[in-house]
Protein backbone atom coordinates (compact mmCIF):
# COMPACT_ATOMS: atom_id res chain seq x y z
CA UNK A 1 0.00 0.00 0.00
CA UNK A 2 2.89 2.38 0.80
CA UNK A 3 5.06 1.85 -2.30
CA UNK A 4 1.63 2.27 -4.19
CA UNK A 5 1.09 5.54 -2.83
CA UNK A 6 4.68 6.55 -3.50
CA UNK A 7 4.55 5.59 -6.51
CA UNK A 8 1.07 7.77 -6.92
CA UNK A 9 2.70 10.83 -5.78
CA UNK A 10 5.91 10.78 -7.73
CA UNK A 11 3.74 10.12 -11.05
CA UNK A 12 1.79 12.76 -9.95
CA UNK A 13 4.77 14.95 -8.88
CA UNK A 14 6.52 14.57 -12.36
CA UNK A 15 3.12 14.94 -14.43
CA UNK A 16 2.43 18.15 -12.68
CA UNK A 17 6.84 19.19 -13.06
CA UNK A 18 5.95 17.97 -17.17
CA UNK A 19 2.83 20.10 -17.57
CA UNK A 20 4.14 23.27 -16.15
CA UNK A 21 4.06 25.77 -18.81
CA UNK A 22 6.94 27.90 -17.16
CA UNK A 23 9.28 25.36 -17.08
CA UNK A 24 8.81 25.04 -21.19
CA UNK A 25 9.76 28.73 -21.82
CA UNK A 26 12.92 29.21 -22.71
CA UNK A 27 15.02 32.30 -20.90
CA UNK A 28 13.28 35.36 -22.69
CA UNK A 29 14.38 38.48 -21.43
CA UNK A 30 13.07 41.78 -23.54
CA UNK A 31 15.68 44.36 -22.39
CA UNK A 32 18.54 41.76 -24.01
CA UNK A 33 16.82 41.22 -27.36
CA UNK A 34 18.41 44.00 -29.35
CA UNK A 35 21.95 42.82 -28.15
CA UNK A 36 23.77 41.80 -31.14
CA UNK A 37 26.36 39.40 -29.21
CA UNK A 38 23.31 37.19 -27.52
CA UNK A 39 20.82 37.85 -30.70
CA UNK A 40 23.75 36.09 -32.78
CA UNK A 41 25.04 33.44 -30.39
CA UNK A 42 28.06 34.32 -29.84
CA UNK A 43 27.79 35.41 -25.60
CA UNK A 44 25.28 35.08 -22.93
CA UNK A 45 27.37 37.60 -20.96
CA UNK A 46 26.90 37.92 -17.09
CA UNK A 47 23.83 40.02 -17.78
CA UNK A 48 21.67 36.86 -18.70
CA UNK A 49 21.85 35.42 -14.57
CA UNK A 50 19.43 38.67 -14.23
CA UNK A 51 16.79 36.25 -16.55
CA UNK A 52 17.59 33.40 -14.98
CA UNK A 53 17.00 34.58 -11.25
CA UNK A 54 13.54 35.54 -12.61
CA UNK A 55 12.66 32.44 -14.17
CA UNK A 56 13.86 30.92 -11.23
CA UNK A 57 11.83 32.47 -8.80
CA UNK A 58 8.84 32.32 -10.82
CA UNK A 59 8.76 28.84 -10.72
CA UNK A 60 10.26 28.25 -7.61
CA UNK A 61 7.16 30.11 -5.75
CA UNK A 62 4.27 28.27 -6.93
CA UNK A 63 6.33 24.89 -6.72
CA UNK A 64 6.62 25.53 -2.93
CA UNK A 65 3.24 25.90 -2.69
CA UNK A 66 2.60 22.81 -4.63
CA UNK A 67 4.55 20.74 -3.07
CA UNK A 68 3.13 22.19 0.24
CA UNK A 69 -0.19 21.44 -0.27
CA UNK A 70 0.61 18.06 -1.58
CA UNK A 71 2.11 17.21 1.52
CA UNK A 72 -0.84 18.04 3.42
CA UNK A 73 -2.77 16.14 1.50
CA UNK A 74 -0.71 13.32 2.10
CA UNK A 75 -0.37 13.66 5.72
CA UNK A 76 -4.07 13.82 5.69
CA UNK A 77 -4.13 10.61 4.01
CA UNK A 78 -1.82 9.14 6.53
CA UNK A 79 -4.25 10.38 9.29
CA UNK A 80 -7.52 9.03 7.60
CA UNK A 81 -5.84 5.18 7.37
CA UNK A 82 -4.17 5.51 10.44
CA UNK A 83 -6.97 3.42 12.08
CA UNK A 84 -6.37 4.54 15.64
CA UNK A 85 -2.81 3.72 15.77
CA UNK A 86 -1.06 5.86 17.55
CA UNK A 87 2.42 5.89 15.62
CA UNK A 88 0.86 6.63 12.57
CA UNK A 89 -1.39 9.00 14.19
CA UNK A 90 1.59 11.04 15.45
CA UNK A 91 3.55 10.56 12.12
CA UNK A 92 0.70 12.15 10.08
CA UNK A 93 0.48 15.14 12.33
CA UNK A 94 4.50 15.54 12.21
CA UNK A 95 3.70 15.41 8.31
CA UNK A 96 0.96 18.29 8.19
CA UNK A 97 2.98 20.39 11.13
CA UNK A 98 6.35 20.30 8.44
CA UNK A 99 4.31 21.02 5.81
CA UNK A 100 2.19 24.23 7.24
CA UNK A 101 5.36 25.65 8.41
CA UNK A 102 7.46 25.12 5.47
CA UNK A 103 4.43 27.07 3.51
CA UNK A 104 4.67 29.50 6.17
CA UNK A 105 8.57 30.10 5.72
CA UNK A 106 7.65 30.70 1.95
CA UNK A 107 5.28 33.27 2.37
CA UNK A 108 6.90 34.83 5.56
CA UNK A 109 10.41 35.33 3.19
CA UNK A 110 8.13 36.63 0.03
CA UNK A 111 6.61 38.94 2.99
CA UNK A 112 9.86 40.09 4.33
CA UNK A 113 11.71 40.70 0.85
CA UNK A 114 8.20 43.08 0.14
CA UNK A 115 8.27 45.07 3.36
CA UNK A 116 12.18 45.59 2.65
CA UNK A 117 11.18 46.53 -1.07
CA UNK A 118 8.92 49.36 0.26
CA UNK A 119 10.95 50.35 3.15
CA UNK A 120 14.38 50.56 1.19
CA UNK A 121 13.00 51.63 -2.45
CA UNK A 122 14.79 48.62 -3.89
CA UNK A 123 13.56 46.10 -5.78
CA UNK A 124 14.71 42.95 -4.38
CA UNK A 125 12.43 40.93 -6.56
CA UNK A 126 14.65 42.08 -9.49
CA UNK A 127 18.30 40.89 -9.68
CA UNK A 128 20.29 43.72 -11.88
CA UNK A 129 23.88 43.76 -12.95
CA UNK A 130 24.78 47.07 -13.08
CA UNK A 131 26.45 47.69 -16.58
CA UNK A 132 29.67 49.22 -17.05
Amino acid sequence: MIIKLKVFFLTLLTFLLLAAPQSAFAIDCSKFSSDPDIISGKTLGVYHLECVYQKFIGVVAPLAGLVAFIFIAYGGIKYISAQGDQKAVASAKITITISIFGLAMVLIAYFIIDILTRFTGVDLRNFEIPKP
